[in-house]
């Protein structure tokens, strides 16, 4: 693995073993990335059918709080895909976090939308094993690095 980027600044030595290697970075971001978009995809397509998902009825809620369900929709998704390409810590704990928000999403729309909310939890199911995955991508510290770290 590519340790070049260790201890230049870019990357602090504290928790490093907690944030995603550059390649793990932005393979999260464009995986996020691609799931915002078939959501949106989504949402969109079931305005259309006249069976809207609950982010984004505007039949039921009004213009601010539309407004707010689509913030927080996509602002832990913007802000996963921010903190993947800055090689955050705790990547995958909080791409597992935006899970259970897309997982919520589709239980709540499964009376409404129930199409909408099939299609939400395999989106659902694809964010779950590109979260799993991305524990792969975290920073494998060498045992001097590890013992040096540990000492300070």
């Amino acid at each position: 693995m590519d340790n070049s980027d260790i201890g230049t600044g870019i990357l602090p030595k504290i928790g490093l073993e907690q944030r995603l290697t550059r390649v793990w970075g932005r393979t999260v971001a464009l995986g996020w990335t691609l799931i915002a978009v078939a959501l949106i995809t989504v949402g969109a397509s079931s305005q259309v059918i006249g069976r809207p998902m609950i982010w984004i009825d505007d039949q039921r809620f009004g213009a601010v709080t539309l407004i707010m369900l689509v913030a927080a929709t996509f602002a832990p998704v913007i802000t996963l895909v921010t903190w993947s390409l800055l090689a955050g810590p705790w990547v995958p704990f909080l791409s597992l976090l935006v899970t259970g928000e897309l997982i919520l999403w589709a239980a709540l729309d499964r009376h409404n939308s129930p199409g909408g909310a099939l299609v939400t939890i395999f989106l659902a199911i694809a964010a779950l094993l590109l979260s799993v995955a991305s524990f792969a991508g975290r920073y494998r510290l060498s045992e001097v690095e590890s013992s040096i770290i540990t000492s300070n």
